[in-house]
């Protein structure tokens, strides 16, 4: 398990808000926290959660999630 959920709204309409990250969580290991603004998750832009948490249950292997630049250095990732 990932460890982190996603507010319903995305932010600016294009961000996906990461609204929790359990503590102890793969998602908290890689630095994920509270308030970080996903770009997009190994590669795809959502334009809404429900469909970003179904695309991450489905994924098998690697996960690549893009922070907005807004949130942190551009181009930096979780993986």
């Amino acid at each position: 398990k990932l460890g982190m959920r996603f507010a319903k709204d995305l932010v600016d309409g294009r961000f996906l808000l990461l609204e929790e990250v359990a503590p102890g969580s793969l998602a908290a290991k890689n630095g994920m926290k509270a308030g970080d603004l996903i770009d997009s998750i190994n590669g795809t832009k959502y334009t809404d959660s429900v469909s970003a948490v179904k695309a991450l249950r489905e994924t098998q292997g690697g996960l690549e999630i893009m922070l907005s630049p807004r949130n942190r250095a551009a181009g930096e990732a979780m993986g």
